[in-house]
């Protein structure tokens, strides 16, 4: 759906005034040259009208951008613009995109040759989870002598989902300090190696308690390089985990934006992380009313991830359902519980039960970032 709309700039009420007042006078002293004045001022008017209008007449706008992308992560969006008009031109064609609030994507004055195509390459990142149902492609022209300003509003639909920024938690790559807690689910923590997958070459930066000497030796006898040893990265590392996700907070609490969208790339970060791990993973939230789902395919991760770009923090979740979700865990089962409220409101209901981890969310900070950002356009 195209909106349009035609405004006169002051310039062009100046022309505009002064022929009108040139013609009134040109009338009252019966003098030609005035009248004559006035006639070609008011056809110059006429002529910057009618040019202005068929100026943006005739284009037809085309973007390119992609069904999902991160928070924070660049991508390119691609804008055409097709200029049907046989025979003219189209000159000084302004664009925006308002993207929210008063941020808007902006691209320089083009010139759309007739029976052509314009096509420019931008380079941008959104710094905000969000979802996008249609864009709105504004197009502005004075051309030409800038007496008239039109603005045409052109309605793209195309769905973009920002997905929410993946950060593992540092609790996953614990420090060495609750090593014995988790050894019957198979997690280890700290510097600790984790389970050996094999020998590989020496590399550059490998230490000397990790070279396996028999093999070294019998590789060297053969002019090879030493072997060494090569394990699992260390961390959170269970066969199953359930990752839990709640805003429950004791009456009083601050509630900060910030730290729900915190909570949010925490708990991606800590899915994707478990399930590019290959730990099978069940999500349990209060944004999805606690209903429990398995994620352990990259297509219920990117269904998952869709889910994150559209949840609104929960309102009025109670102690009772946090007690229910944990409760609810299988026998020595392991679980990650993330909250957007600091970990002392809720911790003591993570005592209750073993092999659970809590993230504490004031340990982590979001930088202050613009809402858009956006690179050089390449045509």
């Amino acid at each position: 759906m195209n909106r349009a709309k035609t405004t006169i700039q002051s310039k062009g009420a100046a022309v505009a005034g002064g022929s009108v007042a040139l013609l009134m006078v040109g009338i009252l002293l019966a003098d030609g040259a005035f009248i004559l004045l006035a006639g070609c001022g008011l056809m110059l008017v006429a002529l910057a009208y009618l040019w202005n209008r068929i100026n943006l007449a005739g284009l037809h706008v085309e973007m390119l951008v992609p069904m999902r992308v991160e928070v924070g992560k660049p991508f390119d969006l691609r804008i055409s613009l097709q200029n049907e008009k046989k025979w003219l031109p189209s000159w000084g064609i302004n664009c925006h995109i308002p993207m929210s609030f008063e941020l808007h994507l902006k691209l320089d004055p083009i010139k759309v040759a007739s029976s052509s195509t314009f096509s420019q390459l931008v380079a941008m990142h959104i710094q905000r989870r969000m979802v996008v149902e249609e864009f709105q492609f504004y197009q502005q022209s004075s051309f030409p002598f800038a007496l008239f300003d039109r603005c045409q509003q052109v309605k793209v639909t195309h769905r973009l989902l920002v997905h929410p920024r993946l950060i593992v938690p540092v609790e996953m790559f614990g420090q060495g300090n609750n090593q014995g807690d988790y050894a019957e689910i198979g997690v280890r923590l700290g510097h600790e190696s984790g389970e050996p997958r094999g020998l590989r070459p020496w590399q550059n930066g490998d230490f000397a308690r990790d070279v396996h000497w028999p093999s070294s030796v019998r590789a060297l006898a053969r002019g090879r390089e030493l072997r060494v040893r090569e394990s699992d990265p260390p961390g959170f590392h269970p066969s199953k985990c359930r990752v839990i996700f709640h805003s429950y907070a004791v009456g009083g609490e601050l509630l900060r934006g910030d730290r729900f969208e915190l909570a949010i790339s925490l708990f991606a970060g800590a899915v994707k992380h478990l399930v590019s791990s290959g730990v099978k993973v069940e999500m349990c939230a209060d944004l999805f009313g606690w209903r429990v789902s398995s994620c352990s395919s990259p297509s219920e991760l990117l269904s998952f991830l869709d889910r994150l770009a559209m949840a609104k923090r929960p309102q009025g979740t109670e102690l009772h359902e946090l007690e229910q979700a944990l409760s609810a865990l299988p026998p020595a089962a392991a679980a990650v519980v993330i909250s957007d409220v600091p970990l002392p409101s809720w911790q003591h209901v993570c005592d209750k039960k073993s092999n659970v981890l809590a993230i504490d969310i004031r340990q982590f900070n979001l930088p202050e970032v613009a809402f858009l950002s956006t690179g050089k356009g390449a045509a």
